[in-house]
């Protein structure tokens, strides 16, 4: 006879008949079916492992599910981490070059000029010079801004010339200082001319481009469907700059269709001098006189190691007529667009007079 309970029961290991076997004697029901008994059993424990089964499924999964949200998290986290010590990289770098440029710039001393009683030009400038050390990192900002500048001078040549940078155009420049003349072709046409390689007479730079150096009586310009001329000016020794000029004849050397640019070869010495409102009436009145007027307008370009001086004047002279509005809009468009090229505070008038003073030309 066996006893059984409808609930939680509790099965013992299996005895042979004659051994003691543990039963809950907790109700006093008598079980005449051992086999059904045997059976509801059975029955009972395969439900449980089923539903055991199952919850040890949903649990695995979950589990599973719980993993990869763990290591996405951890994986988000970690490139959150990356990023900001690359970051805080980036500013520790940014500084270090920082403090190296000041350092240079600390190192680099003013240069001084020869004493004499003339105006004079870039060539009379005596530059010592100082081996410094520098890192990589400067170097290569340097390089960088070096390129950028150039890039600078000559997109604002490329967009005078429109389709007069063809193939078939002379480019001509026409000076009485090598070392002007080299940095114009350098700055103009990313040519580089050691100014000791320059003699007198003509320089055949590349196919498309010319320097005639110190020319005494009319130029000779070789053949071309149609030239560019650039006419270098030292404009701190106007009255001799015009002398010059008057003898080599060069409206006579100009036909239909080609250009003529009056380039002011020492700007900067114009600039130190305070003489840029001066300067600029000089090369209008130049510009203006009867033997210079070609097939449309003559044009006074600016020769500066600073492009923005050149944009200012292009922009000026190709708007025309400038009124009040149209100075603050040029200004507004120099500071948003070339802003790291904006001079010091003391001397962004001289922008503004290239503005009015070219404007009007």
């Amino acid at each position: 006879m066996f006893q059984r309970f409808i609930g939680k029961i509790t099965f013992g290991r299996y005895k042979p008949e004659g051994e003691k076997v543990w039963v809950d004697t907790s109700h006093d029901e008598k079980v005449i079916d051992r086999e059904g008994t045997m059976q509801k059993a059975e029955e009972y424990i395969d439900g449980s492992l089923k539903v055991i089964r199952h919850n040890i499924d949903l649990w695995s999964k979950s589990v599973d599910i719980t993993e990869k949200e763990l290591f996405s998290q951890l994986d988000n986290r970690r490139k959150e981490f990356e990023a900001r010590r690359s970051k805080a990289l980036d500013c520790k770098v940014y500084l270090e070059i920082g403090k190296k440029l000041q350092h240079l710039a600390g190192k680099i001393k003013d240069f001084s000029e020869k004493k004499s009683n003339v105006n004079h030009t870039k060539t009379d400038v005596n530059v010592k010079t100082y081996n410094i050390s520098v890192s990589r990192e400067v170097i290569a900002i340097y390089r960088l801004s070096e390129i950028l500048r150039l890039r600078i001078h000559n997109e604002t040549i490329k967009h005078l010339l429109g389709s007069h940078k063809s193939a078939n155009s002379r480019n001509v420049v026409i000076g009485w200082d090598e070392f002007c003349e080299a940095s114009f072709v350098y700055y103009a046409f990313s040519q580089s001319v050691a100014k000791e390689k320059i003699r007198i007479g003509n320089n055949s730079i590349n196919k498309n481009v010319e320097i005639i150096n110190k020319p005494q009586r009319n130029v000779s310009i070789q053949p071309a469907s149609t030239k560019n001329v650039f006419l270098l000016v030292n404009a701190t020794q106007i009255g001799a700059a015009e002398n010059e000029i008057s003898k080599i004849a060069i409206g006579g050397s100009l036909k239909r269709g080609d250009k003529l640019f009056f380039v002011v070869q020492d700007f900067q010495e114009i600039i130190t001098g305070g003489a840029v409102d001066e300067t600029l009436g000089n090369m209008i009145r130049l510009v203006n006189r009867k033997e210079f007027k070609a097939d449309g307008r003559n044009l006074i370009l600016l020769l500066h190691d600073n492009p923005i001086y050149n944009l200012a004047a292009v922009e000026a002279q190709q708007h025309g007529n400038i009124k009040q509005t149209d100075e603050i809009r040029i200004l507004g468009e120099l500071r948003e667009k070339f802003r790291f090229l904006l001079p010091k505070a003391s001397e962004q008038k001289v922008i503004q007079t290239i503005i009015n003073k070219l404007g009007s030309l």
